[in-house]
This record gives C-alpha cells, sequence and structure tokens, in this order.
C-alpha cells in the first residue's frame, strides 16, 4: 500500500473504470495513470464520459467497475479524497427551456433575439434549431 505522503503514488490511478447509468454505458473500461506535475486534459464527443469520469476521480460518483487512487488513497465514491477540489459545469441557461428560447430570452435584452439571428447562432455551434428539448436534459458537454 502506498501512502498520500510517499511520492512513489501517481497523482491518480484508474484501473478498468466501467460506469452505468441503468443500461446506458457512460464508460467501458477506463485505465488511466497521471504522476505527480503533469497536465492532462480530457478532449472527446458530448456525451463520451468525460465529465462521468472527473466526478468519479473525485469522489462525487462511484464506478460500476474498476478501482481509483489519488495520491495513493482508495477513491470508492462514498467521499472526496482529501486535497481535491473540482469545479465540473457552471450552467448559464434556463434548464427547462430549449436552446433556442434560452437565446431568444437572452437576446432580448439586447435586441438581438429574433428568430433568424438565434437560429444562425445555433447552427453556427452545431445545434439543431428546431430541437425543442430543455438544455437542462443535454449532457453538460453541450452547455
Amino acid at each position: 500500500m502506498v501512502h498520500a505522503g510517499d511520492g512513489g503514488a501517481p497523482a491518480i490511478d484508474v484501473a478498468g473504470v466501467h460506469k452505468r447509468y441503468g443500461s446506458r454505458s457512460a464508460l467501458g473500461g477506463v485505465d488511466l495513470r497521471v504522476e505527480r506535475g503533469e497536465i492532462v486534459g480530457f478532449i472527446g464527443p458530448n456525451g463520451s464520459g468525460k465529465s462521468s469520469l472527473m466526478r468519479i476521480i473525485a469522489g462525487l460518483a462511484r464506478a460500476t467497475e474498476g478501482s481509483v487512487h489519488v495520491l495513493g488513497e482508495c477513491v470508492d465514491g462514498s467521499s472526496s479524497p482529501p486535497g481535491i477540489g473540482l469545479v465540473l459545469e457552471q450552467q448559464g441557461h434556463l434548464p427547462y427551456l430549449s436552446a433556442a428560447r434560452n437565446l431568444r430570452m437572452l437576446g432580448s435584452l439586447t435586441r438581438h433575439g429574433d428568430q433568424r439571428s438565434v437560429e444562425a447562432v445555433l447552427r453556427r455551434v452545431g445545434l439543431d434549431p428546431a430541437d425543442r428539448r430543455p438544455v437542462g436534459r443535454w449532457s453538460f458537454g453541450n452547455d
């Protein structure tokens, strides 16, 4: 067993981590080792599990399978490891409105909320202007 004070333990050691939400798999066997002092970024499409993995590493969620160690300490999702701070999602929208309605409302404050402007902005960022789903039901990667 490596203790947190032992300089030999990696900052993060993730082995065989799976995460399922009901029948949907968010992570399928992730292995990751980050040495102390390394900087790592997660890049992937919306809904690929980046936020789920960060929540598991920070102790905010439990892995369905696999193990996670931070500074040599086991992270099981029952509490955050000592010395970890995480701000994962910042939302600036009303979750019960669609993207188009959020933009129209915000645009009305600056007189830029007309239908054509909103549709153009949504298309520019790869979103469907006809999508009426409330943004609160999206993956956080869409925010």
